[in-house]
């Protein structure tokens, strides 16, 4: 019976190996962008960037509901990408699977990262983060924060650490832990003293 990595490998290796190529030729062209790469993904480590963003949404009361929406967004995105998917998939590195994929890493990257690869835990991160500060920004500007994710799976792949299809799907749980955090936000203002810890008002 065919696992759902082997599954994954062949459905998308089409996909995934031209994204690849392309990112290699564009790398060989310009290889400054590989620091470049590695700068942008920093900021995905361990989610200390993103969970201290959030921790400084919920300090001020201004920003205070957003706080709230990235919290259960990245709450969610813990358990759906971080405990389910992940080991439900299984699978393994780009770099351990296709020698020429390994080749590609090799040459740009070199970097090891010890969990499976599907779906990406730095773009699902970012994708939580970027999509629930658009959700409540104003939508005139917030727009921009789409690119957090765009912007982290192109470094992603760019370091050939992850498949294009596992920062595809990162961007896709991670959108949906952000709109269930926006609707847990609906249902938790209903609770007046949330609402009151959201606006400033005596709590008694």
């Amino acid at each position: 019976m065919m696992s759902a990595a082997d599954w994954l490998n062949q459905t998308f290796y089409g996909f995934d190996a031209g994204i690849f190529g392309l990112t290699n030729d564009f790398l060989n062209m310009v290889p400054f962008f590989r620091y470049v790469a590695r700068f942008i993904s920093y900021f995905g480590d361990s989610g200390i960037f993103f969970i201290a963003l959030t921790v400084i949404l919920l300090v001020f009361r201004k920003t205070r509901k957003t706080g709230i929406v990235l919290a259960f967004a990245l709450l969610i995105n813990l358990v759906l990408n971080n405990y389910i998917l992940k080991y439900s998939f299984a699978r393994p590195r780009p770099y351990d699977t296709v020698e020429l994929f390994k080749t590609y890493w090799t040459a740009h990257s070199g970097i090891v990262m010890h969990s499976y690869s599907f779906p990406s835990g730095h773009t699902s991160m970012a994708a939580a983060i970027g999509c629930g500060l658009f959700l409540m920004g104003n939508k005139k500007y917030s727009w921009a924060y789409l690119f957090i994710p765009l912007l982290m799976a192109w470094s992603r792949v760019a370091l050939f650490v992850h498949y294009p299809s596992d920062v595809l799907f990162g961007i896709v749980s991670g959108s949906i832990a952000a709109i269930g955090g926006f609707f847990i936000l609906k249902l938790v203002l209903k609770i007046k003293f949330i609402d009151k810890l959201c606006t400033g008002d005596k709590l008694f």
